[in-house]
């Protein structure tokens, strides 16, 4: 954060973002508060602040207080933006996502709806060095769509199989193939097996539930492709 402070100071825009702030500590989000806030040009001047001498007459600004070094850094709020990332459904002890006080100094959530079909292979081709629209990546996506539909259908799963997963499935499965000689179907359900079968598995007297597994593998062994492009 002193570093986003110092180079907006020096006249660059600039933007932070904060990834899961809300499972952050509560003095973290606490200080995220206080940044947040905007003060004027005459408010400033009145703590006996510096002003970045190419700032605008009518610019706002943020304070940061520097603990470790005592320095309070005045930074141009219409050089800077803050982004934070959040999943509002989760509750967390560090940070009340309703609290009036917090939702005004943020002006608002944008909420982030899931890649289209097509981007998503984009991307798990890019990630994965394979094309789009290899065996591979319709396979894995197959089986996502498979698995959210049993979600919707039974809701008996922890979780369902998001972009990050795939990418760490898809990555197994190709060393199992490349590096350990193993058939890509086989490949395939066992990677599957290490990466996320546990994860959106529910439990039945301390295992997992037999019948929710035969289900999901099922689903993995119809999908499951016998080359990797």
């Amino acid at each position: 954060m002193t570093r986003w402070a110092r180079r907006a100071i020096a006249g660059e825009h600039v933007l932070l973002l904060l990834d899961e702030l809300p499972r952050g500590h509560k003095s973290c989000t606490a200080a995220i508060m206080r940044v947040l806030n905007v003060y004027d040009r005459r408010t400033v001047a009145a703590q006996g602040l510096p002003v970045p001498a190419d700032a605008a007459a009518g610019d706002g600004f943020h304070i940061i207080d520097v603990w470790m070094t005592r320095e309070r850094l005045v930074v141009p709020a219409a050089r800077v933006k803050i982004i934070a990332t959040g999943n509002l459904g989760e509750g967390y002890e560090g940070l009340d996502l309703t609290d009036p006080a917090f939702r005004r100094r943020w002006g608002g959530w944008l909420h982030l709806a899931s890649y289209p079909p097509e981007i998503q292979a984009q991307i798990l081709g890019d990630r994965l060095d394979l094309p789009p629209s290899g065996r591979l990546i319709a396979a894995m996506r197959a089986v996502a769509k498979g698995v959210e539909q049993y979600q919707r259908d039974e809701e008996r799963l922890l979780t369902t199989l998001d972009l990050a997963t795939l990418i760490t499935w898809g990555g197994a499965v190709i060393h199992a193939v490349e590096r350990r000689g193993r058939p890509v179907s086989a490949a395939f359900v066992d990677a599957a097996l290490d990466v996320w079968l546990e994860r959106v598995c529910p439990t039945k007297d301390a295992e997992l539930a037999p019948d929710v597994v035969a289900q999901l593998l099922r689903v993995l062994r119809e999908a499951a492709p016998s080359a990797l492009r």
